[in-house]
């Protein structure tokens, strides 16, 4: 139907029919034009996802780092364990001996 309308248009009234095409031609020209600024923000987007995947990639990296050296504390205790309780006995050897020297055993 309006098909029908605008061929009628065409030849009754030209001035309209041209003022149509025009619109026409504009609403072409604008819905174009947002399909690029579309396409271009859509690439943005992307962009900038790819962009914070990787910083959260590295910052994940970079606290599993600090996770592993949690778990090298203690074998380091382990490590250090018998030489420490070898001080703390050599340490109550001590302790003893000077209590019973002063006549106090314990």
């Amino acid at each position: 139907m309006v098909l029908g309308l605008l061929g009628q248009t065409r030849f009754l009234c030209p001035v309209l029919y041209a003022r149509c095409c025009v619109v026409n031609l504009f609403f072409r020209f604008l819905h174009r034009r947002l399909e690029i600024l579309l396409h271009h923000f859509h690439f943005l987007l992307n962009h900038v996802e790819l962009r914070l995947n990787r910083l959260l990639q590295i910052v994940r990296r970079f606290f599993k780092s600090f996770h592993g050296l949690a778990h090298l504390t203690p074998d380091l205790r382990q490590l250090l364990g018998p030489e420490e309780q070898e001080r703390n006995d050599q340490d109550y050897e001590n302790f003893t001996s000077a209590k019973t020297e002063h006549g106090v055993p314990y």
